[in-house]
């Protein structure tokens, strides 16, 4: 008899996004993962691109998941966005059409909360975006942060890790102070820090051709990855999110560190201390096989529609 799969639980938290929505497509297809809810929070675009690029996702694949809107704007701060790197849609060259699922009435933080409470200690939440969503759940359910098990996310640069040019990433810089309450919780984290997906694991043109080919949805990321501009020179297209979803389901194919993380918010906003601490209760994820991250996701996503 075969061995029942335990699935882990998620409540994805994502502001869609090219690398979103790469991340997305496998997570949604995941037998290794029972999502809850998907989130919606502005970034890369404003929030009624996010929630449509996720509704679409959702819709294409037919996954009965409950999409929320989220925020609309950081805590504090004007809302930036990411359109230079993403297009103006959000997904590179793909504009979305024809969706039928919609975005649920209640309000993200409430419906995560909602969650959170059935299933204590049992939720991991996937942050893809800016931390904003989850800095309100806590501002209004502090008791929320006693009954999450975990929190994995992406975005971050390692100030303080010796031989690695540091940045000020997105997701982070988008809303510090959100990030910066997330930072100060005791619930165990993962940082899958930018960089990974930038420098170390990442498509190149050759393998884009390669996802091409697979099946139609191959075809479709084809054309979001080839809108998604590498700001860095660099003649490959990068897989930050994307990064954070094959973590959580092929762990040994990665590098980790304990460490702990303190959030800038005045004199560089967005910017991350980094310092390795095996006491601490952030994993940090710093390298990965990347032949290996290829050959899994390829594997993962032949079984897509």
């Amino acid at each position: 008899m075969e061995k029942e799969i335990k699935k882990r639980k998620l409540i994805i938290d994502t502001d869609p996004g090219v690398d979103d929505a790469t991340a997305l497509m496998i997570a949604l297809n995941s037998e290794k993962f029972d999502i809850k809810l998907i989130t919606t929070t502005a970034g890369n675009v404003g929030i009624k691109k996010t929630t449509r690029n996720a509704l679409f996702l959702v819709d294409y694949f037919n996954k009965n998941i409950p999409v929320a809107v989220g925020a609309k704007k950081p805590l504090y701060r004007k809302a930036k966005n990411a359109i230079v790197v993403h297009g103006k849609e959000g997904l590179g060259g793909y504009i979305p059409k024809h969706i039928k699922t919609k975005a649920i009435k209640e309000k993200a933080v409430d419906q995560m909360y909602k969650i959170i409470k059935e299933n204590p200690h049992e939720i991991t939440l996937l942050v893809l975006g800016p931390h904003t969503n989850i800095a309100n759940l806590f501002i209004k359910y502090p008791e929320s942060k006693n009954l999450i098990k975990d929190i994995v996310f992406e975005g971050g640069s390692p100030y303080g890790k010796a031989g690695v040019k540091p940045h000020i990433s997105f997701n982070i810089s988008y809303d510090p102070e959100a990030a910066d309450i997330v930072m100060k919780t005791n619930i165990p984290k993962t940082i899958i820090p930018s960089e990974l997906g930038r420098y170390v694991v990442y498509f190149t043109n050759k393998e884009k051709e390669k996802i091409a080919n697979l099946n139609e949805s191959g075809k479709i990321l084809k054309i979001m990855l080839d809108g998604y501009i590498n700001r860095y020179g660099l003649n490959i297209t990068q897989a930050n999110d994307l990064c954070a979803v094959m973590y959580m389901l092929y762990p040994n194919l990665f590098e980790t560190y304990r460490c702990e993380i303190f959030v800038d918010t005045q004199e560089l906003p967005g910017k991350m201390i980094i310092k390795e601490n095996n006491n601490g209760i952030i994993t940090f994820v710093e390298n990965a096989n990347k032949e290996k991250f290829i050959e899994n996701f390829i594997k993962n996503f032949k079984k897509l529609k």
